[in-house]
């Protein structure tokens, strides 16, 4: 009875903490498509979290392809693109675990339209900011370092009342 049941845990079925994993995407990794595409699947092994998954899908010069959200149903994650042009791409991901744990990675393919195929609509530009990232960086962080300051400054004299009450003081 013993040995059955120490069987029965040590070859059980698979782990409930493992977490998703990419099965395979459209466009392949690796793969060279011949016609528009206009969105990019990723497959997992189970479900995953619409919530905080983000699929980004770049050009060789940078340029973000995107248009709108994902789309997760069950376990396929869908990132609608602007119809991509002959070129590299390269499709980082992020994708949050049935289990709650976040796995991420990253793929890449290419696009090689035949002569007169190329599309004509493109990403909006990005509007670059008026201020240099460096200059509005500093803010939020000084900021922070103010909440941490008075945070500690509060901490260390409500631990010093509590030692001179028992003190006596």
């Amino acid at each position: 009875m013993l040995s059955a049941a120490l069987a029965a845990l040590l070859l059980g079925g698979t782990p409930a903490w493992a977490h998703s994993r990419l099965l395979r995407t459209s466009p392949g990794d690796g793969a060279t498509a011949g016609e528009v595409t206009t969105s990019v699947v990723l497959t997992f092994n189970e479900r995953v979290k619409q919530r905080f998954t983000t699929v980004v899908v770049r050009g060789a010069d940078g340029t973000s392809f995107g248009k709108g959200g994902v789309h997760v149903v069950d376990d396929n994650v869908t990132q609608d693109v602007y119809p991509l042009p002959s070129g590299a791409y390269r499709v980082a991901w992020r994708a949050i675990s049935a289990d709650g744990h976040p796995v991420q990675g990253e793929f890449r393919f290419t696009v090689a339209l035949p002569p007169g195929a190329e599309p004509t609509v493109r990403p909006p530009a990005t509007v670059a900011s008026a201020v240099p990232p460096s200059r509005k960086e500093p803010w939020g962080w000084l900021a922070a370092g103010a909440v941490v300051v008075l945070v500690t400054i509060a901490g260390v004299a409500v631990i010093g009342r509590k030692r001179r009450a028992r003190v006596g003081l």
